[in-house]
């Protein structure tokens, strides 16, 4: 791909209704949101179920409302994000795995129904160990209470039961002619790229990808432009978002550390043809409509310079 054909493609991730509405919003919320993004010149607005309650809101009904408006806007839906699925497609219990993949079944229709290609499942841990994912917003290494690890239960068993679950994901996507971007996340089963990489590796399937989350890897203190040459073509989505390399936090590009020029250039050399889309919200996001828009033009220029 040449650098003049690279898109000018910058939307939002599901972070700009939660910054705003919180992860328990309503219908009525996500209309506002669509519109506002819109009016605010982003091409594009993924969603979300990040909590079992939030899929009251993707009726029949109000799925074909949700992709009436974005078609009378002119917006896109990059991907739909199964946020909720997370732990229990982790779960090493066959009958909690088997609701989840019936559940999967349901998000892949919703996500086809609203014109969609991708969806994005951010892994876990099986709820089965005893682990607290409040750390995930504290320093690196901050651990205040214990990990536990049943005798009975391997690091192979846990490795071997997601890949065999996340093959069984695939089938269901590649059946609805989908495709499945992972998620990295820190302290999960696939918590950087390179387990994303093994991941891919050991499904063995073209329609299998990445999420390219700029905050979660950058504090997994992942070179992120190396990160980009590694995952290439597999790079199917992104959340865009800066930090300070310690803390898990979802800042507005420039407001961090991150060399954002450098990431868009390994885009660009991978031939990422992607929307690019802003993660912001949590501490440090007091005004979340103008750190949205400062994200927007600080991303904007860069594209623009490098398509130079």
């Amino acid at each position: 791909m040449k650098r003049e054909q690279m898109n000018m493609n910058i939307g939002v991730s599901p972070a700009y209704i939660t910054s705003r509405y919180g992860e328990l919003f309503s219908f009525d919320d996500l209309c506002i949101c669509i519109k506002k993004a819109a009016a605010q010149g982003f091409t594009g607005l993924q969603l979300e179920v990040f909590r079992n309650e939030n899929m009251r809101i993707y009726t029949s009904e109000r799925v074909k409302k949700i992709k009436e408006l974005y078609k009378s806007l002119n917006l896109k839906l990059p991907q739909f994000i199964a946020h909720f699925l997370g732990p229990e497609l982790a779960s090493l219990k066959k009958t909690r795995k088997e609701r989840a993949l019936e559940t999967f079944k349901n998000i892949v229709q919703i996500s086809k129904d609203l014109g969609t290609q991708i969806i994005d499942l951010p892994p876990s841990i099986p709820p089965e160990l005893e682990f607290d994912d409040s750390l995930l917003a504290r320093p690196l290494g901050a651990y205040r209470k214990r990990v536990i690890i049943p005798n009975n239960i391997s690091w192979n068993e846990i490795w071997e039961d997601y890949v065999n679950t996340i093959k069984r994901c695939i089938e269901i996507v590649e059946d609805a002619s989908m495709l499945l971007a992972i998620e990295p996340l820190p302290r999960t089963i696939v918590s950087n790229s390179d387990a994303a990489l093994r991941l891919i590796d050991s499904v063995s399937s073209k329609s299998l990808g990445v999420c390219l989350d700029t905050g979660n890897l950058f504090v997994q203190k992942e070179i992120l432009p190396l990160t980009i040459e590694k995952l290439g073509c597999r790079i199917l989505s992104t959340h865009l978002s800066d930090n300070d390399g310690q803390k898990l936090m979802k800042w507005a590009p420039g407001k961090g550390v991150i060399d954002w020029r450098e990431v868009i250039k390994a885009l660009l050399k991978v031939s990422y043809n992607g929307s690019f889309d802003l993660e912001i919200l949590g501490e440090g996001v007091r005004f979340p409509d103008k750190e949205y828009l400062d994200g927007k033009k600080y991303l904007e220029e860069i594209i623009k310079d490098e398509k130079m």
